[in-house]
This record gives structure tokens, sequence and C-alpha cells, in this order.
């Protein structure tokens, strides 16, 4: 199964399908198709191989540029998993089978085009955000680890959990806007009890995909209405009013210009007597108006996190913490701000919040870090 990004790969790769299809049963997909038919968890390289009465899935994840790495699995149902979703692709209609008899005409190549893109527009064009910049299931495999990033996740459960308890009622419902894979989200539906409806908001389709599939379990386990949507958090308006509307490691993914349109919409959907609680990353202070000031704060926020990282020997993690550094640098879906800055964006949207709570680094104060705010509708 080959599987193509756009026409032009497909053009360019053509002549290699033909000769792989003399010696194999050769399938062609669209990477739109493919993570539409089993999700973004299986969207990677792989084989599956088979010696003698065993079988071995070998996994290729990308690294560093410059290393591609394989990984071997002899556990059967791992194995087994991934064979059933290679044989739900072979049975999808997406799945365009190349003959051995096929031609090298130009009319052969349009009529395959066809079928694997030209009806597919729609999917071709779904959002990408973080997965733009960052290889998404190794942040979803890793990104639990980010320094102070666990902290700060208890810390919100244990701000909401406060507040139930001076404002009781028998259920409440929750809003989680640009929950990424889903890091946060389990422990909302896992810590906070007696919740009867959860609204869940992901923009970019690699991470929607891995969040849909990690939910699918938890829908059928507990007695929550969970509905998931693929929208954009600065927006959607789902329906109804939200108790709670949380926001973990997300609102720095919202560009500074965009902040009084996404605060309208975290307006729109908060009841009057709720809570918005915001767990996030900022830089330290700095002029906003001078590029070298913020690079300076960017790269001295960012190096403490990768240096933390580094010395637990999570090589992964400091990774995607480059990543992310390259992406603010970049203004390319990272645009952390200040505490200053951010409150400011609070009070003109309406908002009354308490003094953020500091989660980490506790002892230096000239690097930014993580804090989490709690705020209301102004009265």
């Amino acid at each position: 199964m080959f599987v193509f990004i756009s026409e032009k790969d497909f053009q360019t790769t053509y002549p290699t399908l033909l000769e792989h299809a003399r010696r194999y049963n050769v399938y062609a997909m669209s990477l739109a198709r493919l993570s539409e038919v089993v999700g973004s968890a299986y969207t990677k390289d792989l084989s599956i191989i088979n010696a003698s009465d065993s079988k071995l899935l070998a996994v290729y994840d990308d690294g560093l540029p410059e290393q591609k790495n394989i990984c071997f699995i002899a556990e059967t149902r791992t194995i087994d998993d991934y064979e059933k979703q290679f044989d739900k692709l072979l049975k999808s209609n997406g799945a365009v089978h190349i003959s051995n008899k096929a031609g090298n005409e130009i009319a052969d190549i349009e009529q395959f085009m066809n079928r694997l893109f030209r009806d597919l527009e729609f999917y071709e064009t779904r959002l990408i955000e973080m997965s733009g910049y960052i290889n998404v299931s190794d942040y979803d495999e890793h990104e639990e680890k980010h320094a102070y990033y666990q902290q700060m996740m208890q810390r919100m459960i244990g701000i909401c959990l406060d507040h139930r308890r001076s404002h009781p009622k028998p259920s409440f419902d929750v809003l989680e806007l640009g929950a990424g894979t889903g890091i946060f989200t389990k422990r909302l539906l896992t810590e906070l009890p007696n919740i009867t409806k959860i609204d869940i908001i992901e923009i970019d389709w690699q991470c929607y995909g891995i969040l849909e599939g990690k939910l699918k379990k938890y829908a059928s386990l507990n007695q929550i209405e969970i509905n998931i949507h693929h929208e954009d958090s600065r927006t959607y308006d789902p329906p109804g009013k939200f108790d709670y509307i949380f926001s973990s490691f997300a609102d720095h993914h919202i560009k500074t210009g965009d902040k009084e349109k996404y605060f309208e919409n975290v307006k729109r959907n908060l009841k009057p007597d709720g809570l918005l609680l915001v767990g996030d990353e900022f830089i330290r202070e700095h002029d906003s108006k001078n590029k070298n000031e913020r690079y300076d704060a960017l790269r001295v926020y960012h190096n403490h996190i990768i240096e933390l990282a580094e010395q637990e020997g999570e090589s992964v993690l400091a990774g995607l913490e480059r990543a992310a550094l390259q992406s603010g640098l970049e203004e390319k879906g990272d645009f952390k701000i200040s505490c200053t800055q951010y409150e400011r964006h609070l009070r003109e949207a309406g908002f009354d919040f308490n003094p953020p709570e500091k989660i980490g680094p506790l002892d230096q104060d000239d690097i930014g870090g993580i804090y989490v705010y709690t705020a209301s509708l102004r009265s």
C-alpha cells in the first residue's frame, strides 16, 4: 500500500508502482483517506513480516532528519490489531489497486488520480495546526512528561473540585478547547465525578484522529455524553452553555490578533456563574513590539524545558520542545506571550480573574513558566 499526499507525488512515483506491481499486489491511497479510514494512530510506515509460524511488526518512526528508526514488535495482539487495520484499508473504497497490466500513458495516470484525489477535496483541505511542525504521535506519547505539565493538570482539576464543593450541583457540563490528542481530556473524564456532558474541540485533523480513537472506550465505559468536534475553538459554538471551560496547553496556539474573537467565543459558551480554567506556558516579560526581545524570551523559556528533558534522558521530548521553539520563532502555530499580555486580553474580553498560580519553575523568575488562570465573566 503506497500512500500519497498529493497528485504530484503520485505522478513522480507511478513508474515505481508499475515496477512493484509486476511482483506484488500493489495498492495506492491518499493520505487523507488513509487517516479517514483508520485514524492518525496508524498513519505511519509499517510492515508485517511473516517468518515460518510467527509474525513480526516493523514500525518505521521518523526521528531526527538524519535518521529513521525501526521498532520491531512481536506482541501478538499488537500485530493482530495492525493486520485488522490493514485489512480495513484494503476493503475500503479509498484503496486503488494498481494492476500488473496498468499502462504508463498519461490517460492511465489521470484515471488513477481521479480515483485517488479528485473526489476527496474536502478531506485534502482539512486543517493542520500542531501536526504542521511536530510529530503528533511522539507528542501524544511523550508530552505528558513535559516539565511541570502533570502538576499543572492536577492543579486545574483541584481548582474545579474545590469550586464544585463550594457551588454544589448534582451534575455539570464541561467544554475543553484545543484538546490536542486528549492528554488532559483523559483526566477530565476520570478525575471529575458527575460530569453530565463533555464537549471537546480540536482543529488539527491528525490530533483529532488520535483523540477520537482514545475517547471511544470512555464513551462505552461511562454514562457521560461525549461530543468530539473537529472544529475551530476561535469560532465554533457547540449547543448549550457550560459550567466549566478548560484550556490546557492550548491558548498559546491562538494568534495574538485572534485572541479577541477567541475570548468572545469563550464568553458565548460559559454560563454566567461558570469558570474558565487555563493552564499554559508563558514567556518572561518583554517588549512585544521588539522581535529580538520576544525571540530571546522564547529561547530562554524553551531552552529551560529542553535542558530539563535532557537531564531526564527524554530525547524525544527535547526534540519536540526544539520544534516548538522553532515554530515560535517562525510564528507558525506557536504564539507564546507573557502573563501581562495575556491578562490584558482577559480584561479587555470582560473577564475577572485571580492572580495566576505559578506551577514552575518556582525558583526562577526570569524565564517565564507554566501558570494556571481561573477566570469568570465580569458581572
